[in-house]
């Protein structure tokens, strides 16, 4: 299943000696001391043309107590402030919440005693369109290896060559460093050093971080203690391209990371099955319940989350490498199980059955 891109060994021939002499693979990863929260913050926006609000207590989450809120500056264009969290770097996801096809992208967020986060949607054409969405952001701490599972981030800004990310933008809960190649237009390998175990699973989440762009994830391979990550991005109409994008991987927890709330993920692998349990490995509980998938129709899926509660976010992403996208048309908000609706979508805009990963988070 995860077939890797590369070997680990080519990584060091593509010019990331530093990380890999830093570093090696043989070489267990530091473990930092202490159990230190990571800060996060997320909000589900459905009323995508109020001009000022806060969302329901239910629809929104900050790790300080905080209450978000959102402003919509002008179509398809928002500010969603997390009070009190002042990061320093950290990573953010955000995916659309509409039947129809709507790609969103954060444009920047700026931090301070307040974080700002500006996310733009538009039409799979790239004409700005208001639409619903859903945020996380999670910025971990050096303290966070003292609890149980993993968390990685990082944001892929040097798109045409391969390097080290941005230490601001970049976290393992290894303390280790990431490096990623540029294998051709629009295809990098992230290598992130001790953040496997053998057959561990997880999920990985990937947000196109530029307009008119889509990115998707290829696949993500285990060899202890280190993992690597294939993402491919396109531009709307199909053309393999260079992009930036946010890339988070987790295990054992949600996308909060580490002293969370109540949290779920899946890989969702059989995209033509009517109704399945996701594979075991890749898929995860803190209730400790069942996961299924169901298929509704061409391109229409909904993940039923037993033991999460109502409302919360949640952050979808195509797998397979494709000129596709997935993303929400539901998170349900009273009642239980937890329920949410995915759709994916080709670079025309078709409904098109698809593998996906999923995340949920409250």
């Amino acid at each position: 299943m995860h077939t890797p891109r590369r070997p680990l060994a080519a990584l060091a021939l593509a010019g990331l000696t530093l990380v890999a002499s830093a570093i090696p693979a043989s070489a267990a990863p530091p473990t930092p001391a202490g159990t230190t929260p990571s800060t996060s913050g997320w909000v589900t926006v459905r009323q995508p043309r109020a001009i000022a609000f806060t969302p329901a207590a239910r629809d929104r989450g900050n790790s300080t107590g905080g209450e978000n809120t959102v402003v919509r500056l002008s179509t398809g264009r928002w500010r969603v402030t997390m009070p009190g969290l002042n990061p320093s770097g950290g990573d953010v996801q955000v995916v659309a919440m509409n039947r129809r096809s709507r790609i969103c992208h954060v444009d920047s967020w700026t931090g301070g005693v307040d974080m700002d986060v500006y996310v733009v949607c538009a039409n799979q054409a790239g004409d700005p369109k208001d639409t619903p969405f859903s945020l996380v952001f999670v910025e971990g701490t050096a303290g966070d290896g003292g609890y149980a599972g993993r968390l990685a981030y990082f944001a892929n800004s040097t798109t045409t060559s391969s390097g080290t990310p941005s230490l601001a933008f970049q976290y393992t809960s290894a303390l280790t460093t990431i490096g990623v190649i540029r294998n051709g237009i629009g295809d990098y390998t992230a290598y992130v050093p001790g953040v496997s175990e053998s057959g561990s699973g997880g999920n990985v989440q990937v947000s196109a971080a530029v307009a008119a762009s889509m990115c998707s994830i290829v696949g993500w391979f285990h060899t202890h203690p280190d993992l690597e990550i294939t993402v491919r991005c396109h531009d709307l109409d199909g053309t393999p391209q260079d992009h930036h994008f946010d890339l988070v991987y987790s295990r054992q927890m949600g996308m909060e990371g580490f002293g969370g709330g109540p949290s779920a993920y899946l890989w969702a692998n059989a995209p033509r099955s009517a109704r399945y349990n996701p594979n075991s490995i890749y898929r995860f509980s803190s209730a400790r319940k069942a996961i299924s998938v169901q298929r509704l129709s061409q391109g229409t899926y909904r993940a039923t989350l037993k033991g999460m509660p109502s409302g919360g976010a949640a952050i979808v992403t195509a797998y397979g490498g494709q000129a596709r996208h997935c993303q929400l048309t539901s998170i349900r908000t009273t009642g239980s199980p937890q329920q949410v609706g995915v759709r994916c979508f080709n670079a025309a805009g078709s409904l098109v059955d698809s593998r996906f990963t999923l995340s949920y988070t409250k």
